[in-house]
């Protein structure tokens, strides 16, 4: 009888370790499916980070050129103010220099200057009181727009032909003198001078003539109401 109590027991305790092993055996299958599933969440989030890193080191990469297009535009901004002042200052020299050779007024004016912001441009005389451009005669007003021009030429640096339409019409004779023997030959490297017999005369065409490669004339036919262009200047028409 205690042979087969005992047999009974170390059965029941075989039947409960067997059930334990199932149950732990369960357990072990979803600690492994745990497992599995931490180990596809960490791959995933190893991914997101080296996404994340990717988006930063490009984000870096344009935060970069950003910042360096920003120094870049800085510096380009910086050279233009220091440019269009060095152009204001060579504009305002040359202007003036024009101007003291043209203008029968050269001897009272100290000094041109040019804003190199607002481009104001202020004349002053030798007491250093500002003479406003609108108390400037006819004529001086001329001698000034030719000077600025002639200013705007010599700055811009650029050969470009300049025409002149009517040049002497409100001068007075001292003002043609220094504009024909000053401005003419000085204008630029092709210089077409529109002008007519009583403001080029004989003797300004006789001081100008050698520097001039060709003249001409434009005759008007009231009757066929057609302008011809003859070779020669006024008195010397097909002379050439």
């Amino acid at each position: 009888m205690v042979d087969h109590y005992n047999l009974d027991e170390l059965q029941g305790t075989l039947e409960g370790c067997s059930t334990q092993i199932g149950r732990k055996t369960e357990q072990l299958h979803l600690v492994e499916e745990d497992s599995l599933a931490l180990a596809k969440r960490i791959r995933d989030i190893e991914l997101e980070i080296e996404k994340l890193y990717e988006k930063h080191h490009v984000s870096k990469e344009k935060a970069d050129f950003i910042e360096e297009c920003d120094t870049i535009a800085s510096v380009l901004n910086q050279f233009m103010v220091r440019l269009r002042k060095n152009k204001v200052h060579l504009l305002q020299e040359k202007t003036f220099e024009m101007y003291r050779l043209l203008s029968s007024r050269s001897g009272l004016i100290m000094d041109l200057t040019i804003d190199d912001r607002t481009y104001e441009i202020k004349i002053t005389d030798r007491n250093g009181h500002a003479i406003r451009r609108s108390g400037l005669s006819a004529g001086e007003k001329e001698v000034f727009a030719v000077s600025l021009r002639w200013g705007l030429a010599q700055s811009s640096e650029l050969k470009l032909p300049i025409i002149i339409d009517t040049p002497l019409s409100r001068l007075d004779s001292t003002h043609r003198d220094n504009i024909v023997n000053n401005y003419f030959p000085n204008a630029g490297e092709q210089v077409i001078i529109l002008s007519t017999d009583t403001e080029v005369d004989s003797n300004y065409y006789r001081t100008l003539k050698p520097l001039l490669s060709g003249a001409a004339s434009l005759e008007f036919d009231q009757r066929q109401e057609l302008t011809t262009v003859r070779q020669g200047y006024f008195w010397e028409k097909g002379h050439g």
